[in-house]
């Protein structure tokens, strides 16, 4: 049911968010609207992901959730959970 794409760290599957040392990082979930579903061999890239959806979008939106590592966790990559966390909450300062 669907075809798995490259994520930015040129594999397939999810990667925890793992944001760099200082202020908050801010992570875009973006959700697509479209009249057809698209046939795409796997492994494709954002962008031709980007490019099969022309012509085809009906809607999209946007959220941006920030998450900031603590200092006691800055040799740790966070839990995948906290992101989630936050944002069910509405926290978008966490």
């Amino acid at each position: 049911m669907g075809t798995q794409g490259l994520n930015d760290l040129g594999g397939t599957g999810y990667d925890a968010p793992c944001p760099p040392r200082g202020s908050a990082h801010r992570y875009f979930f973006r959700l697509y609207a479209l009249d057809s579903a698209l046939a795409l061999p796997p492994d494709q890239t954002k962008g031709d992901l980007l490019k099969a959806c022309s012509g085809h979008l009906l809607a999209r939106v946007e959220l941006i959730g920030r998450y900031k590592r603590k200092e006691s966790s800055l040799n740790q990559p966070p839990h995948p959970g906290l992101l989630a966390g936050a944002l069910r909450e509405g926290r978008p300062d966490h």
